[in-house]
């Protein structure tokens, strides 16, 4: 599954989780999958569909719990 997970408990004792997860669903459009928990904060996702012709550039669709949104990504 590969499931990037990430578990970290804070000086005040506050637990933290977060969970990212990338489907690809053809050569060129994927998907990307995060999901955070915090102690006493709302629980965050958000969920993007990519396209990415080239490794450094890509532009897509992103929904969160709170908006939906247009953008590009530029890997370095």
């Amino acid at each position: 599954m590969l499931v990037d997970t990430t578990f970290l408990l804070d000086n005040d004792k506050k637990l933290r989780l977060d969970l990212s997860k990338k489907f690809q669903w053809t050569k060129y459009v994927f998907s990307e999958v995060d999901f955070t928990f915090r102690q006493e904060k709302k629980t965050e996702f958000e969920i993007s569909l990519m396209y990415q012709k080239v490794w450094a550039w890509s532009v897509g669709v992103m929904l969160t719990d709170k908006k939906i949104g247009l953008g590009g990504q530029f890997k370095f």
